[in-house]
């Protein structure tokens, strides 16, 4: 595996730096992200590392209880903030958070004007 990635990336190398259509850097990027796929390796041979992603793995059912009632309560202080203060935060100039700090900062995204703000 190890010497697959390493002959993939210099032949992507390659071919990005070389004259053609297949100019673009990103790709070496992502060819180089798979270098990390080489830790995962360690989760079964170092013992440490195996004692803590198994333990990391035993406890993921009793996490899941817990995830559920923190989106329930995420997704119920969402709700709220829609229904106090849904539609105050626009980005229309007459409104008067348009000359704020928030507004001129750019935080309209950053609202309760709908849920996936």
């Amino acid at each position: 595996l190890d010497a697959f990635v390493s002959l993939t990336a210099v032949v992507v190398t390659a071919l990005v730096y070389l004259p053609n259509s297949f100019s673009d850097s990103r790709y070496i990027r992502y060819v180089l992200a798979l270098r990390l796929v080489r830790l995962l390796r360690l989760l079964g041979v170092v013992p440490q590392v195996r004692a803590v992603s198994s333990t990391f793995v035993h406890m993921l059912p009793a996490a899941s209880d817990l995830l559920k009632v923190l989106c329930a309560l995420i997704f119920t202080y969402a709700a709220l903030g829609v229904y106090l203060f849904g539609g105050l935060v626009q980005s229309d100039p007459p409104r008067p958070s348009s000359q704020s700090d928030f507004g001129t900062l750019g935080y309209y995204p950053n609202n309760f004007n709908d849920m996936g703000s």
